[in-house]
């Protein structure tokens, strides 16, 4: 869910007015498209990507894309690719992105960037993220690093990633949280801000990520609230209380303490 994650963000940014590049070293220019179009007209991806649209679907398909081009015109924003045809390290990257006057560089991802294998991968990785700071705060972009992590959570290979980003979220998919379409993010690093962790909800048929609704996040809230509960009353030796509650879904993060 990385890359729908960076793309949804690529995006929102686009039509807010920022001209955000996106570089992915991992999927084709096909592969792009059709999922940020698939987001635009709310189609199945596959149905894109597989030329499978029927003749509705493809009417569809040409409204949204018009529709997508004209908010960003309207908003002097813009969305671009730029697919690397060999292997390039990140200074070659910046180097060819800055020709589009980017203020948004998102990088997909930088275990595939060239000259970061070896037995020395963490060293390698936390330069490229020394880098980017750099880059960032001397050219006044943004720049977002996509990067693996472990079943539990942590960043691979390099810590340095977290300790040279201003902000920093992880997530791990699980089968639960795929099938409930919930991404639970964990907001690790903030500078300069406030530490929370949150929720979204997907759809990744259609390429979409969004906040939750105050609804949604209302009743997730009260399925941890009451194992919160529960659990309480098991660790104090009573009889759990079953009559009228409902069980929390696995997939659902405690969020019952947070303020947003």
């Amino acid at each position: 869910g990385k890359s729908t994650l960076a793309a949804q963000l690529a995006i929102n940014w686009s039509g807010m007015g920022e001209h955000v590049c996106m570089v992915p070293l991992e999927m084709t220019e096909d592969e792009m498209t059709a999922r940020l179009m698939a987001n635009a007209a709310e189609l199945d991806v596959r149905k894109i990507l597989f030329r499978k649209l029927s003749t509705d679907e493809e009417k569809k398909y040409k409204r949204a894309y018009k529709k997508f081009v004209e908010r960003r015109k309207d908003k002097d924003g813009s969305l671009t690719f730029f697919k690397p045809k060999s292997d390039m390290t990140i200074e070659e990257i910046l180097a060819c992105t800055y020709t589009m006057n980017p203020s948004v560089i998102v990088i997909d991802y930088i275990s595939l960037l060239k000259g970061v294998d070896g037995d020395d991968q963490w060293q390698k990785l936390g330069a490229v993220a020394r880098y980017c700071k750099v880059y960032a705060e001397t050219h006044n972009v943004i720049i977002v690093l996509l990067c693996q992590v472990s079943e539990e959570g942590k960043i691979r290979y390099a810590q340095a990633i977290k300790e040279h980003s201003n902000y920093c979220w992880t997530f791990v998919s699980t089968k639960e949280t795929r099938e409930a379409g919930i991404i639970n993010v964990d907001q690790i690093k903030a500078r300069n801000g406030e530490l929370f962790s949150f929720n979204l909800k997907t759809n990744m048929a259609h390429m979409r990520i969004r906040s939750m609704t105050a609804e949604e996040r209302d009743s997730h809230s009260s399925h941890s609230i009451t194992t919160k509960k529960k659990a309480n009353r098991e660790r104090k030796g009573g009889k759990p209380h079953t009559e009228g509650t409902e069980k929390s879904p696995k997939y659902l993060k405690d969020i019952s303490d947070d303020d947003d």
